[in-house]
């Protein structure tokens, strides 16, 4: 059954505005990563939200400039598993790109965002399942913990997360390990 909330608005009873469907909600997540993380490369046009059976993913239809992203047919009536999976690919609008293959900090950081966004606004944990995005957050996490800012930091030199290279971290003052660097700069395996 389609959750009608992902996509209807009711007014709030304090007049206050509308309640949160999907665009509003990922408004606001955009807003938070960039804050977050740095600016989105602004060059793509975000063209909306739909569900699609191999998803979640972001999608380049046309191969035009556009992207949209597919959150998969299991989230159609589930609102922590959607916002789950609209956070994780909120992240992949800062520096999308048509290719497949992110590297790990990117993937890493995209489930960081998601689990903490889920937690936050739902009081709920657990939802990653697989080993290879576990390992990737809690790199990220390492990251971070070393310094809250590296991610922003990192960008501030190179917005492109498939472009970072180790250059990038001493060129952001990182002095990170640099085994903990090559695991982030290499390429997700989904496993």
């Amino acid at each position: 059954m389609l959750n009608r909330n992902h996509y209807l608005t009711h007014p709030l009873p304090t007049d206050d505005g509308y309640t949160w469907t999907l665009a509003s909600r990922l408004g606001a997540m955009l807003q938070e990563v960039e804050s977050l993380y740095g600016e989105r490369d602004k060059s793509w046009t975000f063209v909306g939200v739909e569900f699609e059976r191999n998803g979640p993913q972001n999608w380049f239809p046309g191969n035009c400039g556009n992207i949209a992203i597919q959150l998969n047919t299991n989230a159609l009536d589930n609102e922590v598993l959607a916002h789950y999976q609209l956070a994780h690919e909120v992240v992949h609008l800062l520096a999308p790109d048509c290719k497949r293959g992110a590297p790990n900090i990117e993937e890493g950081l995209a489930t960081v965002y998601s689990e903490d966004f889920v937690l936050r606004e739902h009081q709920q944990s657990n939802l990653t399942n697989m080993a290879s995005y576990i390992e990737a957050a809690t790199s990220v996490r390492e990251l971070l913990a070393f310094e809250k800012d590296s991610i922003k930091k990192l960008r501030a030199v190179e917005p492109s997360f498939r472009l970072m290279t180790a250059d990038t971290f001493k060129a952001a003052n990182l002095d990170y390990p640099e085994d903990k660097v090559a695991y982030l700069l290499s390429t997700f395996v989904r496993k």
